[in-house]
């Protein structure tokens, strides 16, 4: 337990503030334990046996809200209402216009637009 608290205090400025915290200090305090049962001769486990408990399904989902919410941060309120709305919630393009005083089809060319938006802050991320 020291050695992975000491360990999160040396490598604190490998953290970067706009990522979240918790997968940073697990896989630090992993590496640690990982050491740790090495160093006493504790035999290595096939990673196969634990793959049902290891899996982690939500990881993924919580780091995709996260990058969504940035990139819609990006782009004007009433275009990430929209892309919200039909792309995450899936409500319909009749009950988004009708919100935001607008025909479907114009609610659908915003949504592409939007979503074009969005692409290209996604590929000024990745650079």
């Amino acid at each position: 337990m020291q050695e992975a608290l000491l360990a999160l205090h040396a490598k604190r400025h490998t953290w970067r503030e706009d990522a979240p915290v918790t997968p940073w200090i697990y896989a630090i305090v992993r590496y640690k334990a990982i050491d740790a049962r090495r160093r006493r001769g504790v035999p290595q486990q096939d990673i196969d046996d634990l793959a049902d408990v290891l899996a982690d399904e939500t990881a993924g989902e919580i780091m995709a809200a996260r990058d969504l919410g940035q990139l819609l941060g990006g782009i004007d309120n009433r275009s990430a209402d929209i892309v919200r709305s039909l792309g995450v919630t899936g409500d319909s393009a009749g009950d988004v216009g009708a919100k935001h005083g607008m025909s479907e089809g114009a609610v659908r060319v915003a949504y592409h637009r939007a979503l074009a938006r969005l692409r290209k802050l996604a590929v000024g991320h990745e650079a």
